[in-house]
């Protein structure tokens, strides 16, 4: 009896350090990703370091200005067929997961609570949880194919495909191998990812015009937690890494992401407002702050406080946004 006992005891030791190595090991390598950054704790807002949109702008360039007026103009009322019509509706929809799906809810109140907003919008929750953007993309999510899902969920609210013309988008790839690549590596992943995710958006929806997104907020996570390795540190970091080498691409004429003419493959994408902040209290450079209080005990997911801060964030986008405000708001 007292081998038995030994054996298992030698078996769970072995077990508990090869996934401690295992996690001692990736953070490691996640702390080495961030190379000429700082450490995970202090990196710095791309709106301040960097710019949101590609070559350290905070504004889209020419040519992607021209891309966000052609397509929020396109943006009217449309029928259940997608042909315009007076008596027809502005199909907005949300696509994410977890933290999107009560954060889109909070902003949703205000939007409907605001006379000023546009009443022909109709504003859809379309945010499944524990749904990365690799589930998405494989059709084989939780919820089997996320695309048939979404489709499901928009004609639930009593519109049709054709009448989606806009979408905010908040989600991340999560698979652990980030932990093994390099800065390069990961941002190519992320775009190779979303590139493939933007094409299943304008395949389900013909009449997409533009997706908004926004980069994930800062984690207060745990290293020693498991949750670490879904949303440890940088990652949200380099999600807006991600998204800016996917404008980057859009900008420069890839193939795969041409928004406009006869070979329209994509919708426009464009950044609504810019959430990863400074940890510890202080600002980006729109003035939002992520504090600990606005995160449950995962560290991740939203509080009430923490709802409210990023609706009020996507209200005031909208509603003030030059090129946004054309159709968000009543004319």
């Amino acid at each position: 009896m007292k081998t038995t006992h030994i054996i298992i005891a030698v078996v769970v030791l072995v077990f508990l350090y090869l996934y401690l190595s295992q996690k001692s090991e990736a953070a490691n390598t996640f702390n080495n990703l961030t190379g000429d950054y700082l450490m995970p704790e202090i990196l710095t807002p791309l709106d301040i370091s960097g710019g949101i949109f590609p070559n350290g702008s905070n504004y889209p360039a020419a040519t992607q200005s021209q891309r966000i007026l052609e397509a929020t103009n396109a943006i009217k009322p449309l029928d259940e067929n997608g042909n315009a019509s007076p008596s027809g509706k502005i199909g907005f929809l949300a696509v994410g997961a977890s933290n999107p799906v009560h954060e889109w809810n909070r902003f949703v109140d205000m939007a409907l609570s605001d006379p000023a907003t546009n009443e022909d919008t109709v504003y859809i929750n379309g945010c499944i949880g524990g749904v990365s953007i690799e589930d998405m993309n494989s059709g084989q999510s939780a919820v089997g194919d996320y695309f048939a899902k979404l489709t499901n969920t928009v004609m639930a609210e009593g519109i049709t495909p054709e009448q989606v013309q806009v979408i905010w988008f908040k989600s991340d790839c999560l698979s652990h191998e980030m932990w093994n690549m390099t800065q390069d590596e990961y941002i190519q992943y992320f775009a190779d990812n979303f590139s493939i995710t933007l094409q299943k958006l304008y395949d389900t929806f013909p009449n997409l015009q533009i997706v908004y997104t926004s980069g994930r907020n800062n984690p207060y996570v745990d290293e020693t937690s498991d949750i670490y390795l879904s949303h440890g540190g940088p990652r949200a970091y380099f999600n807006q890494l991600g998204y800016r080498e996917v404008m980057d691409r859009q900008v420069t004429g890839d193939a795969d992401l041409i928004s406009y003419g006869a070979g329209k493959k994509a919708p426009v994408l464009s950044w609504s407002t810019p959430l990863y902040t400074y940890p510890l209290g202080t600002a980006n450079g729109s003035g939002h702050v992520w504090e600990s209080v606005d995160v449950v005990n995962d560290g991740v997911h939203p509080t009430d406080s923490g709802q409210i801060k990023v609706a009020t964030l996507l209200h005031n986008f909208f509603s003030t946004d030059t090129q946004a405000k054309r159709w968000y708001l009543s004319a």
